[in-house]
């Protein structure tokens, strides 16, 4: 798993919760006006019903700077599924963090376990014990 920072679920709550409610829609050409070529909208995919959220219109650029109005739709649809996944977004790094804080656990308890049955071994002769001593490192660090 990525090093996400410590506190990436609860700013993700935290900004889900803050945000305009969810679920977001894409609306395109030819249902805009002027020269708008993508707009996001929440609540509801018709413009009449829905909240105005943003477009994509790139206002500051002259033709000249060769910058066109049109958002990369990879970009509209990362913000828009993003925005309708938040939340679950969220349950599953909880969910996957909690995982492998148990995963550690249990390597830790195993690791326990190893250690002493190496010890036991080591203390006493047979067969046994050559199985231990065959199957585990003599230092514990190496187990």
């Amino acid at each position: 798993m990525a090093d996400l920072p410590s506190d990436f679920v609860a700013r993700l709550r935290l900004l889900d919760a803050n945000a305009t409610a969810a679920p977001f829609y894409r609306l395109d050409p030819p249902w805009l006006s002027g020269d708008s070529e993508t707009s996001i909208l929440a609540g509801s995919p018709d413009p009449h019903a829905a909240t105005f959220i943003c477009d994509f219109e790139f206002f500051a650029f002259s033709d000249e700077d060769e910058m066109t109005s049109e958002c990369p739709d990879a970009d509209a649809d990362l913000l828009i599924y993003l925005r309708n996944h938040a939340a679950d977004i969220a349950d599953e790094v909880a969910n996957l963090r909690s995982q492998a804080e148990r995963l550690v656990s249990t390597i830790e308890i195993h690791h326990r376990n190893f250690d002493e049955l190496h010890e036991r071994a080591s203390r006493e002769p047979g067969e046994f014990a050559a199985w231990v001593a065959g199957m585990t490192h003599p230092d514990a660090a190496q187990r």
